[in-house]
């Protein structure tokens, strides 16, 4: 009585023993990249509560509405899309960090990788036809100052230079103060890497 079957397969649930109105049926279109808006958010729609889910969803339907009507200047997935491919084909650029000032963000850049090196990360195009350009970006991050003490060095002062999408959380999840600090890091990090210092030589 107490279990939901959340599959492509519901014959097989069914057989299994879970009631049809139990089953929350996976459609053949969402694809490998199962996506949280369909039955697969179930799970997070009861880890969170059905009003943060709603939440969730409202911020979802807001990205969609802004892919699908936003002129192109104002247009941030394709203005991001477009530096992506500028920084990794043009300028070369092998890596992305990705580095959000907030503990909840802590597996955005695995989520990341997924979208992009698995997805994007092809030698071929659809059709079979080898590319002659670079498809996707090494992403890597961390939260905060974790990444401060595991990789940020090689950004400042590493001879490659890496891209690196900084992400900060307007308002406070949790204590103020420790936020206020995360904040202050965020942005001396990121004026850090746009200014650079003068080398004191050897």
């Amino acid at each position: 009585q107490h279990f939901v079957a959340l599959t492509a397969n519901v014959d097989a649930a069914h057989a299994f023993g879970i009631p049809a109105d139990r089953v929350l049926p996976l459609w053949d279109w969402v694809g490998g990249r199962f996506s949280v808006w369909s039955a697969v958010g179930f799970p997070l729609a009861v880890t969170l509560g059905f009003d943060q889910f709603r939440a969730l969803l409202h911020g979802a339907a807001a990205c969609d509405a802004h892919f699908a009507t936003a002129p192109l200047p104002q247009h941030a997935p394709v203005i991001m899309a477009l530096c992506g491919v500028w920084n990794r084909n043009f300028l070369g650029f092998p890596a992305l960090a990705v580095l959000p000032y907030a503990q909840p963000l802590a597996h955005l850049s695995d989520y990341l990788q997924q979208l992009d090196m698995e997805s994007n990360g092809k030698s071929q195009t659809e059709l079979g036809v080898p590319v002659d350009y670079e498809t996707a970006p090494i992403v890597f991050g961390q939260p905060g100052t974790n990444g401060q003490h595991a990789f940020h060095q090689m950004l400042h002062q590493g001879p490659t230079p890496i891209p690196a999408d900084f992400i900060g959380v307007c308002a406070p999840s949790g204590c103020p103060a420790r936020h206020k600090a995360l904040m202050a890091h965020f942005l001396a990090q990121g004026e850090a890497l746009l200014w650079g210092k003068a080398s004191k030589g050897p």
